[in-house]
């Protein structure tokens, strides 16, 4: 067996890479191996364990804690929400992004913050309420 494959894979720690799925895609799996002896001879068994969930959770929360820090480091709401659309970024598409704050009083929306690359065919509006006119 080969030194490498040996050091790599029969550490105490999972190894975390990318493996193909069946259906072609890229998934994250955590790999697992050790040797085993069959008929007398020493084998690798391996193990790899589809992680995507965990993988996903993992960088909500990271983005949840990035933006949570930028709200108590920026001083305005004009610099947080650049910085809310970049940190999004990270985990979902943001090519048209919009932050829209409701006002209870006056029951309207309000949209502080667009970043459009592409024009909206669907005009924007509250629940129920027709659209402007």
């Amino acid at each position: 067996m080969p030194k490498e494959i040996e050091e790599e894979t029969l550490s105490d720690a999972p190894i975390e890479t990318v493996n193909k799925h069946k259906d072609g895609t890229l998934i994250a799996v955590e790999l697992r191996g050790r040797i085993v002896e069959i008929d007398h001879e020493p084998r690798l068994l391996v193990s790899l364990r589809d992680i995507r969930e965990r993988v996903r959770v993992e960088k909500t929360r990271q983005v949840m804690q990035q933006i949570a820090e930028a709200v108590n480091t920026t001083e305005s709401l004009d610099e947080l929400f650049p910085v809310i659309h970049r940190i999004l970024g990270t985990i979902i598409d943001t090519t048209n992004f919009r932050i829209a704050l409701y006002d209870k009083e006056s029951d309207t929306i309000f949209l502080p913050y667009m970043s459009m690359r592409r024009t909206p065919t669907t005009p924007l509006w509250a629940g129920d309420r027709s659209p402007p006119a």
